[in-house]
């Protein structure tokens, strides 16, 4: 006669009621009955069936004691309203010996078949779990040859039910029914055919929460039927679109009052696609004007590539202009990972006269580079967003004049971070940095830099340089829920070798940024300071930034 063993683990509720029932338990051995004084339930029960569950969640908290041998007799009516049970809870025991052990390596892979009763749910739990992560949600176990001795451990084999495998057949979107479905494999690794997994789902599926044109309304819900396996998705569109644009004031070397400022538009997914559109316009008040759009498509074909494509132009008063194609096919390594390919093409035109400056001049230059981006956006507030972002890009290039054809290469490198020390404080920190090699330089092709991105304190794109470096750090405090103040620490490195020039620069300052009603309004003042310029106030400089999303 084999004997068997179930451990159930259940819930039970019940509400308490003047005319109820009541659990008594009592045992014939008194140490025992002491026990189960202890552990009777001191409450009513509405009906027979809730004091049953009762008694037998009782029973397994007993088992889980270590009284795996235990024996009952049959609830007894004492009167109209009290029922008696009586156990033998015999002998504790303290360890299970699972026989079959091996042919769970995953579970028992660092430890003995040797399981102690307290944690024999748990080791029979992941058993289980291990089952549900191979696609079989509704396995069973229990054990099965118990064989009970006189020392304090118990022989039992783990008798085991397999469920068939399921795997996700079908994915419904509840909400927001245009949603793009290809960010669902592509993005979210959420798969036709993939293996169930329900914990995995819960994790692939949160991943849509980063996308900043959608969000999760609820949870995902699975249905189960005889042959399926569905998931529901409940998404809701986001407002994605945003406008960024800043105004600066400085004065000029003559003294006079100068206004600058940038218009930064971005649209997203507004043809249900994901794509993203970029307008920027930026004008230093001071005879420089650079206008740029480019177009962004997610997963072009259903594949884990992406397209980019822009136009760039740069003009600098009466002396020159630029103009600059570039095109950036990416393929998506992880969710937070791209690499891609990029070329780019720029003319440039001297609109000086001739021979009027001998480094500027005509060229053709086309640009051939890799680059690498990690993006791991995270919302700590609604003033800020962003925790990590990483753009590194290097490649090769070769510029045409009328008398010369030269090789160059380039490195740039983009970073910024978020720490979060508390609720309250954060320390930011960005990294904006350019190399360009080549044998001779031409002003007309340079890097250019300085300003509220870069390094504050300064006029925008004040500075030209083959090579540069700039950190921008600020030390945030946050006073409500909207408000913020924070500080202004810049410092950056520049060379301009046709000038054969080198110098270090460095900012002061402080700021704020405010939540309204219409977007985050941030004022920042700055000064700015260099080998061969002291800080002074009359060379303070207002930064004015202002960002809304619709």
């Amino acid at each position: 006669m084999k004997s068997f063993l179930i451990i159930v683990i259940g819930f039970w509720m019940s509400s308490a009621s003047s005319q109820g029932l009541f659990l008594k338990l009592y045992s014939e051995e008194p140490k025992q009955d002491s026990l189960l004084k202890t552990l009777s339930p001191n409450q009513s029960f509405k009906d027979f069936e809730s004091l049953k569950n009762a008694s037998n969640n009782l029973i397994n908290q007993l088992q889980l004691r270590g009284y795996l041998n235990l024996r009952t007799k049959k609830l007894e009516s004492i009167n109209d309203s009290v029922f008696h049970l009586e156990l033998n809870l015999r002998k504790q025991y303290n360890v299970v010996y699972l026989k079959n052990h091996s042919a769970f390596p995953d579970v028992f892979k660092n430890a003995e078949p040797y399981v102690e009763v307290e944690n024999l749910s748990n080791t029979l739990y992941a058993i289980l779990n291990q089952l549900s992560q191979q696609g079989k949600p509704f396995s069973q176990i229990r054990l099965k040859e118990i064989a009970f001795n006189k020392s304090d451990t118990v022989i039992a084999q783990i008798d085991l039910y397999e469920s068939n495998m399921r795997t996700l057949d079908k994915i419904i979107i509840r909400g927001y029914d245009k949603f793009p479905k290809v960010f669902l494999k592509n993005y979210a690794n959420l798969k036709i055919g993939s293996t169930f997994n329900r914990e995995q789902l819960i994790k692939q599926s949160e991943k849509l929460d980063v996308l900043r044109f959608v969000n999760q309304s609820k949870s995902p819900q699975v249905q189960f039927t005889k042959d399926s396996t569905n998931l529901f998705l409940y998404l809701k569109r986001s407002q994605a679109n945003s406008f960024d644009g800043f105004l600066g004031f400085n004065n000029s070397d003559e003294n006079d009052f100068q206004l600058n400022g940038n218009i930064d538009l971005k649209l997203i997914n507004n043809f249900h696609g994901g794509e993203e559109i970029n307008l920027n316009y930026k004008n230093d008040g001071n005879a420089q004007e650079w206008f740029d759009v480019g177009v962004r498509l997610p997963y072009i074909f259903k594949s884990r590539f992406s397209l980019e494509a822009g136009l760039g132009f740069f003009k600098q008063d009466s002396t020159f202009s630029n103009n600059t194609q570039r095109l950036k096919l990416d393929y998506q390594v992880t969710q937070n990972i791209n690499v891609g390919f990029t070329a780019e093409f720029e003319t440039s035109t001297n609109l000086l006269d001739d021979n009027e400056r001998s480094d500027i001049e005509d060229f053709d230059k086309n640009q051939f580079g890799i680059s690498s981006v990690y993006n791991n956006p995270k919302q700590f507030s609604n003033l800020f967003l962003s925790a990590q972002y990483i753009n590194l890009s290097f490649g090769i290039g070769n510029r045409q004049t009328q008398d010369l054809d030269e090789d160059q290469q380039y490195l740039s490198l983009e970073a910024r971070q978020i720490f979060k020390l508390d609720k309250r404080q954060y320390i930011y920190i960005g990294i904006n940095s350019g190399f360009l090699n080549s044998e001779q330089y031409l002003s007309n092709e340079l890097y250019r830099f300085g300003g509220i991105n870069s390094i504050r304190g300064f006029a925008e794109n004040r500075f030209f340089a083959n090579l540069f470096g700039t950190v921008q750090t600020e030390y945030r405090y946050v006073l409500g829920s909207n408000l913020y103040v924070h500080s202004v620490l810049d410092y950056g490195f520049y060379e301009n070798d046709i000038n054969r020039f080198s110098e270090n620069l460095y900012s002061l300052g402080v700021g704020f940024g405010i939540e309204t009603q219409a977007g985050v309004l941030r004022l920042i003042f700055a000064n700015g300071g260099s080998d061969t310029q002291n800080i002074e106030f009359k060379n303070t400089q207002i930064h004015l930034k202002f960002l809304t999303v619709f």
